[in-house]
This record gives structure tokens, C-alpha cells and sequence, in this order.
């Protein structure tokens, strides 16, 4: 025996200890702690409403008065359910095990798994409250090549020998209550039970024996020494065996020798075929499900009842769950494989509708439009008097469509190379976003799109018809993502098939995304592998590829739940002052919102409350008629250009004290004040901001009148020259008359000496008007003591008449007999438009 050294002995465990503590530096308990760990999250089957049994690929199957039992291989799991379905339960295997053998025997479950070593044996107590899957031995016999259960005992067979085990599961799992080492029962045979009496079979088929063997008693009681029959498999009904010969029908036989068939069920087996009868009812795994027959023996048929299984292709019922949207009027899915959109109402029966190929995607507002994609197609949904319509809308053709969503300006299509803006206006897609990696797209608050892809999220920005890159591409590992949406937080929910879950995305950093929470769905007997989700209320409704619809409280934040941040009080602000952007940038609502950020092109002057911003870094601005952030290193000053003009403001125009404010100032009668800038030209020029009493106002330029000083008054006790001749219109002043292209034609008189400047008012061809100023090519005129604005110089005839002038003045007088001007009528319309 080897010893070690002294210094060995002092060495490992100071090494170990240094091991100890460099594992601890690495991975303290606080870093640990902190990781996202992923929560169970029990969700609900919405759909199908009832008779859930979620079985798609039926391969093994037990059943007894109380439990029917089935191994569903696409899922990896065992299934239980009552006849009644007032009970479920569900067991997830591990990869590598495959169930080979399941039984009931009252309230507990054995089953064989075979995993790449050998074959392994496990029980629950289905009557436990939260059943579980616990080992168990089955050492004897040695070599069990064949098991079957009545409602007392399990009974495993050799070639040898039958053990009997009792259905009672201890914590030391099934006890062997005795051993069968009659000669009878030594050989290849199979059986049934039934009540501690089974019915073998023999597999030797030059002797198809048949006998019946009491348990309790270790004897033959009954015996056929050929019956000319030698099933596959057999089970024990209250009508008589249950038999079947490969490529044969199923058989119901006589108990008592084998020999007599009692029913012919019509019901063909197959090498896949598994079956098991309890009472009088036989349940069959066909395909996908199990079909469940009820044996009539007074008819001689066996009846089909139900199938358990939850492909099909009924109302109710889906093949390939693809996407999910919901509107005001119900739930739509669409089933890629049966090419059919089902629509759930809120009130009545379900709906369906057959489009061309299959669905792909689905898209709604949330309110009335819904739309559907198949591979090549867009169509519009809509639900007329109970019947569901589909009308296409455009097609897509050499690219397949993987997902939809919607916006305000329209509709946006994915497919596996570009993203395509549709507008039904317009009629024809419009590739607007080269993207090749593309599983989903969504649409956010402020028409922001989110493109899941498997490496990461593509963020845009798809306001005002286009399409532009909003953020940098930020890599994430989504490896199996299947879907992705926003909720009014902005935090990103995807969804992962493989693996049954729903993650949250911290979508607070422009650089970077992280998973913030993690979902596992969970359910008692259902297995959630989700295709497509879409958030409704705080829960996300999910389809799954185990053909259902769920629904889980994922703690997503609706528009109603969400409180944004208070925005700072513009009346706070130190002061206000006028700013250009220096570059190409984006606004926020907040800062850390990405989808309620909206682009802002170099040049554009905003509006600066100073000193009111509640973000670090960030000035508080108006601009285009919104409130925003924007970075206050992209800020420069700039002064507006004082205005030396008086001005007109209409009764009933609005004063401001800066454009967003709440609450505006208005007079009952013109008033004239002086103007002192052109508000830096904010908003393209939008705004004047005039003086009144002291202090800068905001006022609209379309509202504004240019002001002209009236005549001096002529006072009446001034002599007149008798030999002066009179002139009405006095020796100084100017006249002349509105000159239109055709009789009876309108010449607009703009407010500004500038004809992309608003107009005023019109007048009609030949309108007597006073010029009372000039500026460059526009006469300043009036009319009945009111300043009208500015007129081209080409559109007033200052002497004589033409004749297309005495036209337009006898149509003037006609309109004026009726009892008002027309330029008045004009002007009076045009202010009460405005007002």
C-alpha cells in the first residue's frame, strides 16, 4: 500500500482550499443570485374548450375504468386522463427513453422505458396529489418478456415463470407478491387479465392453446388445445377478448375457449397499431390520436364515439398552428397545414375560411383589421353577417412571406430575403429592407419594427410610409426564437418552440440586449412548444405546434397599465431660447424608449425649454409639434430675426405663449400688435411671435393681417376751393381692378409679398380694390376701409377696363344685388375655415 508524503499530506488540502477560494472569487454567491433563472409559469388551454386530450403521434396506450393512458411520441411524454377527462396528468421523459410498455392497474401507472443500455421500469400513484414518475425493480422474473395488469395486480412473464406484483406503490416501489413457476405457464405465450385470472395464448404455431390460468389458485381451469387462432395482441373486455392478427381486423372472441368470434370490429391492425379495452370500450391509436369505439355486440359493430388527439381538421380543431392575432370580433389562428384560418368568436360558433395555400402569418390592429399572409398572398379578413371573407390583397412572387405586421400607413411583409411596406392605397408591395435572416417582425408604439432573427434584433422605424434603420443590429443568442413582440413598457417577449418558453428582453440599452426574465411553460398534462404569440391584455396568447392555444400572465404592460414618466413643466423652464440640431439625430419621449424615438434631420430649429429636462443630458424641446428629448450635444443656439411690422390679429386667433402650451389666449375684436421675430423660422416658419403688453407671444403667421395705418380724417370746417374740380377718390389715391384669366375667374391676394406665403382671401375678376402700398411685384390693396393683403402686379389693371373686366364687374354687380360683395362672402368663408 502506497502512503503519501508529509508535504503531500500539508499540499492537497491548502491546494483544495486556494481552489476553494478562486472558485469563489470567479462566481461569488451575489453574482449567482443575481443570473436570470428561469420561472415555471402555469399557462391555460384556451383552445380547444373541451375534450383536450393532447396527443398528436399516439404509440403506446393503457386503460382501465378510471385512467386511459397514452405515450405520445412527438412529445416525449405519457398523457393521462380520465374517461371523463375530469382528471390529467402528464409525464416529460428525458431524451435517450423511449417508452416500450404502459399499464394501469387502478390507481397506478407502470411503464417500460428503454434507454441505450437497458430496459428500466417506473410507477406513479396517479391518485397522489402531485403524481410523480418513481423507479422501480421488477428483478423477477429475469427476462420479462411480456406485462399485463387487471385492477389488482401487475404480472410479469419469463419464459419461466409469471411474477405477481401488486398494484400498491410503496416508497420502496412495487413488492413482488409471488412467483408462477407452474409448467403451464413456462413458454412463449401472451395473455390478458382480468380479476387474478388470465387468458394465455399461445406463440407456438404448430399449437395454437388456448387456456384459461387462475393466479390465486396457480391452476388451469379452462383449457382449448387449438383453437386455430394465434393473436398478436390480446386485451380482456367486459364483451370478451380483444384479439388481432397482423393485417387482420380487430376480434372480439369468446372468454370462454377462443374459439367463438363474438364481434368483427372492422377495425384493421397493423404492425403500429396498439389497443386496449376497459368495460366495453376499445381505444385504438390510429395515426396521430386514438380513436375510441364503443363494442355493441347486440348490432355486432363496434361504434366510434370520439378521438383523442388534437390534430384535425374540424372547426375546433388544428393540424399546424402557424400565428394568432386577435381583434375586436374574436380570435383568429391560422393552420398552415389544412390552409384554413379559424376564427374563434367572442359570441357564437367558430368560423373558417380556405385561403389558396397555407398560412403563414397573421396581423390585427387589435380592433377591426386582420390580416393573413400564405406564402405569396396578402389578404384581408373581414367578417360580414357570421360568414368570413378573403380578399387578396397583393402578391409577392419569388420570396416566401414568413410573418406580417401592421402599421399606420399600412401593412409590412417579411419574407426570407427582404421586408416589403404595403399600402392598399397604393396596391403594390414595395421592397423597402434587405434582411436575409429574418424569423419575425413585429410592431411597436410609434410604428418602431422589431425583425427577430436567430442571431439578435433588427430595430426600424417605418413612420411616414418609409423604412429606416432606427438602431445598429444588436446580437442576442435566439437561437429557435420563433416569435417576438413589444409590450407599451417597451420590453421585447420572444418565444422559443424547442423549449417551451417565453423570454423578456431588457431593451433599455442601444448597444445591447439581455434577457431580463425567463418563462417555462407549464401545465399539468399539455407540453407548450409555441409558434406564435401575440400579447393581449398582460398575457400572451400562444399557439402551439401540440395543436392548441394557450395563454400565460407573462406580466406584459398594457397601454391602459402603463404610467410614462411625468414630463417636465414647460412652465417651469428657466427660459426659452431657439436651438439647430448639428446633425442627424433622433427625439425621444424617453430617452431609453427606442419606440418613441422619431428621427430629426440636421437644421431643424426646436423650441428649448432651458432648465426644465429631467434626463441627465437631455434638453426638454418642441418641434413639429411635439414635445421630445434630443441630446443637448447636438444643440446650437441660434437667434431668431427681429421683425419691425405691425399686425392685424383676427378676432378669435390664438396667442401663445410658446406652441405646446395647454391653454391659449384669444380676443373678441382685431387687435394690431407689434411683431418682434420671426420665431427663428420653428417649424418652417409656422409662428411670428408678437409683443403684447412686454411680453413675446406665440401667434400663428397664417392668422396674421399686415396693419396699414388709416388716411388722415379731412376735417369738415376746411375751406374748399370752389374752382378745385372734385374727385371722389381723392387727388392721392390709386385704384384699380382685380384682372383673372377668364369672366368671372378668382385672384388670390396672399398675406405676405410671397405667392408660397398663405392666401388671404380671393376676389373675383374685375373687384375694385385701393392700392395702398407696393413691395417689389405685389401691390399692398384694400377694400371698404379693410386691408386685404398682397396681389401680383400682373393680376390688377391700375387704368381702364377690358372687355373681359366689363364681364367680370356686371357678374360682381349680380352677385352684389343679392346682398353682399362676393370678396367678402370669400373672405368671411376663408376666416370661419380658419377659425
Amino acid at each position: 500500500m502506497r502512503t503519501l508524503s508529509k508535504f503531500a499530506v500539508i499540499f492537497l488540502p491548502v491546494c483544495l482550499l486556494l481552489a476553494v477560494i478562486l472558485l469563489f472569487a470567479a462566481y461569488p454567491p451575489e453574482t449567482a443570485a443575481a443570473e436570470n433563472v428561469p420561472e415555471l409559469l402555469d399557462f391555460e388551454i384556451v383552445q380547444p374548450e373541451e375534450g383536450y386530450f393532447p396527443v398528436s403521434g399516439a404509440s403506446h396506450i393503457a386503460a382501465n375504468s378510471s385512467y386511459i393512458a397514452v405515450y405520445d411520441s412527438p412529445s416525449h411524454a405519457v398523457y393521462v386522463t380520465s374517461p371523463e377527462r375530469d382528471y390529467s396528468s402528464s409525464f416529460l421523459l428525458s431524451a435517450g427513453e423511449e417508452v416500450t410498455g404502459l399499464w394501469l392497474s387502478r390507481d397506478t401507472l407502470l411503464l417500460s422505458l428503454r434507454t441505450t443500455t437497458s430496459t428500466e421500469y417506473y410507477a406513479a400513484d396517479l391518485a397522489a396529489e402531485a403524481p410523480s414518475l418513481v423507479a422501480v425493480a421488477l428483478d423477477v422474473p429475469a427476462d420479462i418478456s411480456y406485462i399485463v395488469a387487471d385492477e389488482h395486480n401487475f404480472y410479469a412473464k419469463s419464459d419461466s415463470a409469471v411474477a405477481v406484483y401488486p398494484n400498491l406503490l410503496t416508497d420502496a416501489g412495487l413488492t413482488l407478491g409471488k412467483l408462477i413457476e407452474d409448467r403451464y405457464v413456462a413458454g412463449k405465450y401472451i395473455f390478458a387479465a382480468n380479476e387474478r385470472v388470465l387468458y394465455f395464448f399461445a406463440q407456438n404455431y404448430t399449437n395454437s392453446e388456448y387456456f384459461i390460468y387462475s393466479a390465486e389458485d396457480e391452476r388451469i381451469t379452462d383449457m382449448e388445445s387449438d383453437t386455430g387462432y394465434i393473436p398478436a395482441s390480446v386485451a380482456y373486455s367486459d364483451c370478451g377478448l380483444v384479439a388481432a392478427r397482423r393485417d387482420e381486423n380487430i376480434l372480439v372472441l369468446s372468454a370462454e375457449d377462443a374459439t367463438e368470434v363474438i364481434l368483427d370490429t372492422g377495425i384493421l391492425y397493423s404492425a403500429d397499431t396498439r389497443f386496449a379495452a376497459t368495460g366495453n370500450t376499445l381505444y385504438v391509436t390510429e395515426d396521430e390520436g386514438v380513436e375510441v369505439y364503443t363494442l355493441d355486440v347486440e348490432n355486432g359493430e363496434a361504434v366510434h364515439t370520439e378521438t383523442l388527439a388534437m390534430r384535425g381538421s374540424s372547426d375546433t380543431s388544428l393540424s399546424s398552428p402557424a400565428d394568432i392575432a386577435i381583434s375586436e370580433d374574436g380570435m383568429f389562428v391560422a393552420d398552415a397545414e389544412t390552409a384554413r384560418v379559424l376564427m374563434f368568436a367572442k359570441e357564437g360558433s367558430p368560423l373558417t375560411i380556405t385561403l389558396d395555400g397555407a398560412p403563414t402569418a397573421l396581423a390585427s390592429d387589435g380592433v377591426s383589421a386582420v390580416y393573413a399572409a400564405s406564402e405569396h398572398t396578402l389578404y384581408a379578413l373581414t367578417l360580414s353577417e357570421d360568414v368570413l371573407f378573403a380578399r387578396k390583397m397583393c402578391a409577392v412572387s419569388g420570396e416566401n412571406i414568413l410573418d406580417i405586421a401592421l402599421t399606420e400607413d399600412g401593412v409590412i411583409l417579411l419574407t426570407d430575403s427582404s421586408l416589403y411596406t404595403f399600402s392598399p392605397s397604393v396596391g403594390i408591395p414595395k421592397k423597402a429592407y434587405e434582411v436575409s435572416d429574418g424569423v419575425a417582425v413585429s410592431a411597436a408604439q410609434n410604428d418602431v419594427i422589431y425583425i427577430l432573427s436567430e442571431r439578435g434584433v433588427h430595430t426600424l422605424s417605418a413612420a411616414d410610409g418609409g423604412i429606416a434603420e432606427l438602431l445598429d443590429f444588436r446580437t442576442a443568442e435566439l437561437l429557435g426564437g420563433t416569435d417576438i413582440a413589444a409590450d407599451f413598457a417597451g420590453d421585447l417577449f420572444v418565444s422559443f418552440e424547442d423549449e417551451g418558453k417565453i423570454v423578456v428582453l431588457d431593451n433599455s440599452s442601444p448597444d445591447s440586449l439581455s434577457v431580463s426574465r425567463e418563462f417555462t411553460l407549464s401545465h399539468p398534462v399539455a407540453q407548450a412548444h409555441p409558434t406564435a404569440f401575440v400579447l393581449y391584455g398582460g398575457e400572451a396568447y400562444f399557439t402551439s405546434s401540440t395543436c392548441f392555444v394557450g395563454k400565460a400572465d407573462v406580466g406584459a404592460v398594457t397601454e391602459e397599465e402603463y404610467v410614462p414618466p411625468v414630463a417636465p413643466d414647460t412652465g417651469s423652464a428657466e427660459s426659452m431660447t431657439f436651438a439647430t440640431v448639428t446633425a442627424d439625430t433622433d427625439a425621444f419621449d424617453e430617452p431609453s424608449r427606442f419606440d418613441t424615438m422619431v428621427p430629426v434631420k440636421a437644421g431643424t430649429v426646436v423650441l428649448r425649454y432651458d432648465g426644465a429636462s429631467s434626463w441627465e443630458g437631455y434638453t426638454y424641446v418642441y418641434f413639429n409639434g411635439r414635445l421630445a428629448y434630443i441630446a443637448d450635444s447636438l444643440l446650437a443656439e441660434v437667434a431668431p430675426s427681429p421683425l419691425d411690422a405691425r399686425y392685424t390679429l383676427p378676432a378669435g386667433a390664438p396667442l401663445l405663449l410658446h406652441p405646446a402650451a395647454e391653454e391659449n389666449s384669444a380676443f373678441s375684436e382685431d387687435m394690431v400688435f407689434s411683431a418682434t421675430d420671426d420665431a427663428a423660422m420653428l417649424d418652417g416658419g409656422k409662428w411670428v411671435r408678437l409683443d403684447v403688453d412686454g411680453i413675446p407671444y406665440f401667434a400663428v403667421a397664417d392668422d396674421l393681417l399686415p396693419y396699414v395705418e388709416p388716411d388722415e380724417p379731412v376735417d369738415p370746417d376746411e375751406p374748399v376751393d370752389p374752382d378745385e374740380p372734385t374727385d371722389p377718390d381723392g387727388p392721392d389715391r390709386t385704384y384699380g381692378r382685380a384682372s383673372a384669366d377668364r369672366p368671372g375667374g378668382l385672384v388670390g391676394i396672399y398675406i405676405l409679398p410671397d405667392i408660397e406665403s398663405a392666401v388671404a382671401t380671393e376676389v373675383v375678376d374685375g373687384t375694385r380694390m385701393e392700392v395702398i402700398g407696393e413691395e417689389g411685384d405685389f401691390w399692398l390693396v384694400a377694400a371698404d376701409g379693410e386691408t386685404l393683403g398682397y396681389i401680383l402686379k400682373s393680376e390688377l389693371e391700375l387704368e381702364g377696363l377690358t372687355t373681359v373686366q366689363i364681364v367680370s364687374i356686371v357678374l360682381a354687380v349680380a352677385v352684389a344685388v343679392t346682398g353682399a360683395v362676393i370678396f367678402v362672402v370669400i373672405w368671411q368663408a376663408r376666416k370661419k375655415e380658419k377659425e
